[in-house]
């Protein structure tokens, strides 16, 4: 017996460590975190151009040119921030700080969002609705990178790691779901009740974003990153999109995934406009029956 040892003792720490089972609740807290960052990226890509062009008031030109400006500076903040988190070196991590610093922020920009002022300045509104679109993309991508980087840092078994994604990827259903129905029904009673389409909106954007901060801050207070990669030699910029360039695989993904989502963004900002005007006439409380239960027109169509 004595002679007999045991699988851990005779494997490094290291890769004992690799094949640990991660606990239900870390996966289930790790998942949630996806539910605001889903919710609140399908709301801004459904809603947003209606809500510039209706409820703001934006000459579509205008809009189109603040919704550019923004996603050209996705492109560029996107690869920055992930390069601040490898780089960033705290006794709390590299990736945590970021989400117990900026999960509220997050929350809150998304507000910001949906507040234009009212101006009558096309080109103050569009200023201002261009500099909250970057305010809110930058404080997205100041939590979706390094909460998505934590993946691999949690645990090194590829079994374990699909775990996390699979439990990601219901919460990112379950949030595009939830704000694609409640989003409109919110608005709806907003109105109802002798508000405004904007009330409407921000009420949707405030509750999204708090349900969407909550869980990113829990994860970046309870989570701790066990495995950090080993440093290796930094390339400079031009050589990594030069190497990456010459990567024939990545080249047909990337260029799958760009066409692949023109198509979606194309869909989901036309779809709305198309049920407003064309199947509800304008009327902006159309209501449709699912199963004895009164859903917003868009809530309805859009969830299905």
């Amino acid at each position: 017996m004595e002679n007999h040892a045991t699988l851990a003792q005779i494997l490094p720490r290291e890769i004992t460590g690799m094949t640990r089972k991660l606990p239900f609740w870390l996966k289930l807290l790790y998942g949630s975190g996806d539910w605001g960052i889903s919710s609140i990226g399908m709301m801004r890509s459904i809603f947003y151009a209606l809500y510039l062009t209706d409820v703001v008031g934006i000459e579509p030109r205008l809009a189109s040119i603040g919704a550019l400006v923004g996603i050209v500076w996705d492109a560029i903040n996107d690869p920055l921030i992930g390069m601040i988190s490898d780089r960033l070196k705290t006794r709390w991590g590299r990736r945590r700080p970021f989400l117990l610093w900026f999960a509220f922020p997050f929350g809150l920009s998304f507000v910001i969002l949906w507040s234009a002022p009212n101006w009558e300045s096309q080109i103050a509104l569009t200023v201002y609705v261009t500099l909250a679109f970057m305010i809110s993309d930058t404080l997205t991508t100041l939590v979706a990178m390094p909460y998505l980087a934590l993946t691999p840092e949690l645990t090194r078994d590829y079994d374990e790691r699909t775990s996390l994604s699979s439990f990601r990827t219901v919460f990112q259903l379950l949030g595009a779901i939830a704000v694609v129905v409640a989003a409109p029904m919110i608005v709806d009673e907003v109105i109802r009740m002798g508000g405004t389409q904007q009330q409407g909106f921000m009420l949707a954007g405030a509750i999204f974003g708090l349900s969407g901060a909550i869980p990113l801050f829990f994860i970046g207070w309870f989570v701790r990153e066990k495995f950090v990669p080993e440093e290796q030699e930094e390339l400079p910029f031009r050589e990594t999109l030069r190497v990456a360039w010459k990567n024939i695989p990545f080249r047909y993904a990337a260029g799958i995934y760009m066409f692949n989502w023109s198509a979606v963004d194309m869909i989901a900002i036309i779809f709305p406009y198309f049920l407003l005007y064309w199947v509800a006439d304008g009327n902006l409380l159309a209501k449709v029956n699912v199963l004895g239960i009164d859903l917003a027109l868009e809530s309805a169509f859009l969830a299905s």
